[in-house]
C-alpha cells in the first residue's frame, strides 16, 4: 500500500500534495526546534550545528521517501490550511480575537525570548532563574521576532501553528475514502467534546450563564474539547494530534512505523504531557509490528537519531523539577463515575454497538478507553495537566471513531451518536462565543516572572523556572548568559483582560 500502484496514482500525485512531504515538514520542524533550543541555552558549537542539521535533514529526508497511493488534492490542502489558520486566529493568536488568560503567560514567554539576547537568566529574585519549560512552540517565532519585533513574533507563531494544524488536518483526510466522510470527520473533530453542559447542569447550573463561560472543568476533572485545546494550549494540542494522526496512519496501513516513533522524542519539547499520552498507542504499534515481524531498519535508526537529537532538550526540561513529580490522585468515586458517564462512556458504548470497536481494530479501541479511564488518577505537580494533555491522542482517536459511526449511517446508533455530539458541541460553541464577543486581549509588557505570578498566583513557578545554580555542568552556557532584571511586578497591561466588544 505504501508504493504507488498505478499511473493514475502517479498523475494524481503530480496534481496534489504528496503526504510524505507534509510528514517530512512536520518532523523536520520539530527536529529544528530541538536544535534551536541548544542555541537558546548558549550550548552550540560548530560540531553541534553540523550534527544537528544533518540529523534533522536525515529524519525529514527519510519521511519524504514514504510512498503513498495518492496525493492529497491541492484544493483540499488549501481548505485544511485555511481551517487551521482560522482555529488559531479565533484562539487569539494575531490579536484579532480574544485570547484566554493562559496567553498572559505565553505572551510573556515569547516577549522575553524576543527582547533578551540568548542565553539569559532572570535576576532580582534571589538565585538566578533559568527559563525551563516546553519551548518548542516559541523558538522559531522568537527568531522572527529578533528581526520583526514582538508583533512579528506573534504573527510568526500564528502562521506556524495554523500551518501545522492545516497539515495535520490534511494528513487526517487520508483516513477517509470519500469527500462526505472527510467533511463529517472535520465537523466532528472541530465540535468534539464531552457532555459538559449536562455535567454543569447537575453540579452548578449557575456556571451556564453567561453563555461564554468556560465549563470544561465542571467536575474538577477535565477532558478538553478540540477548540478548548486549540484556543488555550495549542502547543500541547499540536504535539498530541501529530502523534495521534501518525498512529492512525500507521494503523490503517498508510504510513510506516518510524514517523510515529520519531515524533515522540521530537515532540517532547512541545508537550511532554501529550507525548506521555501517545506512549500506550506506541506500545500497541510496537507489539503488533514485532509480532508480525515487520520491523525495518528505518523503524530503528530514525527514532534512534531523533532520540539523540532530543536528548539534550529532554534533560533540560528535567532540571530542578521542584514539585513536578508524578503521583496517583485520590478521586471521590461518585465524581469519577459521573465524569466518565458524561465524558467517555456514551461515545464508547455507541462505537461498540455500531462497529464493535471501529475499523482501526479492537486494540486501538481498548487502548483509547484505557487511557481515558486511567488518566484522571495520574497527576504531575499540583494540577491535573497530565490528565488534560495526556488525553489528547486518545480523544483524537475517539473523535475519529465517532465520525466513522456517522459516516457509515448505522441507523439508530448513528442517530444516538449525532445527538450526543450535538450536546457536546455546546462546549466548543462557548469557546467561539468568548472569542467573538470579547475585545482582543491587550498587549502586555510583563516579563515571565511577573506574568506567571499574576495569572496563576496559586501554582508557584515550578512549571517555568529552574534555579540556575542547580543546573548540571553540561547545561551551563558556553557564553556568559545575560542577567535580566524584572520588568514589572504589578499589573502590566492597560485595561481589564476580558472586556465585551
Amino acid at each position: 500500500m505504501l508504493e504507488t500502484s498505478s499511473s493514475a496514482a502517479s498523475s494524481d500525485a503530480r496534481r496534489g500534495v504528496d503526504p510524505a512531504w507534509l510528514i517530512a515538514g512536520l518532523l523536520g520542524l520539530f527536529a529544528i526546534d530541538n536544535l534551536l533550543l541548544l542555541r537558546f541555552l548558549g550550548l552550540t558549537s560548530a560540531f553541534t550545528w553540523v550534527a544537528g542539521i544533518a540529523a534533522a535533514a536525515l529524519i525529514g529526508g527519510m519521511a519524504a521517501r514514504i510512498r503513498f497511493d495518492a496525493a492529497i488534492p491541492a484544493r483540499l490542502v488549501m481548505i485544511c490550511m485555511t481551517v487551521g489558520l482560522a482555529m488559531m486566529l479565533l484562539g487569539g493568536q494575531g490579536r484579532m480575537f480574544f485570547a484566554n488568560t493562559d496567553w498572559l503567560v505565553r505572551d510573556a514567554v515569547l516577549q522575553d525570548m524576543v527582547r533578551w539576547p540568548w542565553p539569559f537568566l532572570y535576576g532580582g529574585h534571589g538565585d538566578p532563574q533559568m527559563l525551563r519549560a516546553p519551548l518548542g512552540m516559541y523558538l522559531v517565532p522568537a527568531l522572527f521576532g529578533k528581526v520583526g519585533g514582538v508583533t512579528g513574533a506573534e504573527w510568526a507563531m500564528l502562521v506556524q501553528n495554523g500551518l501545522i494544524t492545516g497539515a495535520l488536518l490534511a494528513l487526517g483526510s487520508l483516513l477517509f475514502d470519500t469527500a462526505r466522510a472527510r467533511f463529517i470527520a472535520l465537523i466532528v473533530f472541530l465540535a468534539f467534546s464531552g457532555l459538559d453542559t449536562i455535567g454543569q447542569l447537575l453540579t452548578d447550573p449557575s456556571m451556564l450563564w453567561p453563555l461564554d463561560r468556560h465549563i470544561d472543568n465542571w467536575a474538577g476533572l477535565q477532558y478538553s474539547s478540540t477548540l478548548t485545546l486549540a484556543f488555550w494550549v495549542p502547543h500541547h494540542a499540536l504535539a498530541g494530534w501529530l502523534g495521534g494522526v501518525l498512529f492512525l496512519l500507521w494503523r490503517s496501513g498508510k504510513a510506516p512505523l518510524f514517523p510515529l516513533l520519531a515524533s515522540v522524542p521530537l515532540g517532547m519539547l512541545w508537550s511532554p504531557l501529550a507525548e506521555i499520552g501517545i506512549l500506550p498507542f506506541v506500545a500497541l504499534a510496537g507489539i503488533e509490528t514485532l509480532a508480525g515481524r515487520r520491523l525495518t531498519l528505518a523503524d530503528i535508526a530514525i527514532p534512534a537519531i531523533a532520540c539523540l537529537l532530543a536528548w539534550g532538550p529532554i534533560r533540560f526540561m528535567q532540571v530542578d523539577p521542584g514539585k513536578l513529580g508524578m503521583y496517583l490522585a485520590t478521586i471521590p468515586p461518585a465524581t469519577y463515575c459521573l465524569f466518565q458517564m458524561l465524558e467517555v462512556l456514551p461515545f464508547l458504548i455507541i462505537i461498540w454497538l455500531a462497529q464493535r470497536g471501529g475499523r482501526f481494530g479492537i486494540g486501538t479501541f481498548l487502548v483509547a478507553a484505557f487511557c481515558l479511564f486511567a488518566l484522571p488518577f495520574a497527576h504531575v505537580g499540583a494540577g491535573m495537566d497530565l490528565e488534560m494533555r495526556g488525553s489528547i491522542p486518545a480523544l483524537l482517536v475517539l473523535a475519529i471513531l465517532c465520525a466513522d459511526v456517522l459516516s457509515a449511517r448505522h441507523g439508530a446508533t448513528a442517530a444516538w451518536m449525532a445527538a450526543t455530539l450535538l450536546i457536546g458541541a455546546l462546549t466548543p460553541l462557548r469557546e467561539v462565543m468568548r472569542a467573538v464577543i470579547n475585545q482582543p486581549a491587550p498587549q502586555t509588557t510583563c516579563d515571565l516572572w511577573s506574568g506567571s505570578g499574576i495569572a496563576f498566583p496559586q501554582n508557584g513557578k515550578e512549571n517555568y523556572f529552574a534555579n540556575a545554580t542547580r543546573t548540571p555542568g553540561w547545561l551551563r552556557a558556553v557564553m556568559p548568559p545575560t542577567l535580566v532584571a524584572p520588568i514589572d511586578d504589578g499589573r502590566c497591561w492597560p485595561r481589564a483582560w476580558q472586556v465585551r466588544r
